[in-house]
């Protein structure tokens, strides 16, 4: 016995979560921006007019590890936004090499206008190898990334 119909795709827990977003101002989507809200679509590189721009910020939560410092309270050069500039260095590097999303789909128009993408990953355990894990958090966050039709 079937608990939705085979043609009905949101379940209601989904439906009813739609609904409440449209019903509240302000008018919220189901991927947190308002309305107005837009991505950004900005002009590439002279040498790569074809290609968009693929970025990566990691985030290393002090509830992660005793060892991370709040962004707040940690100065310039802090051991902790200097391993989450390097993590986000490695994971950028890995997916770039990898062909893991092809920057060249990015682009609007070739030459003038192409998607600015960043990939936010926030650090919440430190339980080991967080280069696997972070690049693990970013491949499965891009492979549901769907391009607008534009």
């Amino acid at each position: 016995m079937a608990l939705r119909d085979e043609h009905d795709f949101l379940s209601e827990n989904e439906r009813q979560f739609l609904a409440s977003c449209l019903r509240q101002p302000p008018h919220v989507r189901a991927d947190g921006r308002e309305l107005m809200q837009q991505r950004k679509i900005v002009p590439p590189f002279p040498d790569r007019p074809s290609e968009g721009f693929l970025h990566f910020a990691v985030e290393l939560s002090p509830m992660a590890s005793p060892s991370f410092e709040a962004s707040a309270s940690a100065g310039r050069g802090a051991a902790s936004s200097v391993a989450a500039a390097e993590l986000a260095r490695l994971v950028e590097r890995g997916v770039r090499e990898s062909r893991a999303l092809d920057t060249e789909a990015l682009a609007v128009v070739a030459g003038e206008k192409v998607w600015a993408i960043t990939c936010h990953v926030h650090v919440l355990d430190h339980g080991g190898n967080l280069v696997d894990a972070a690049s693990l958090a970013a491949i499965a966050a891009l492979m549901h990334y769907r391009r607008p039709e534009v």
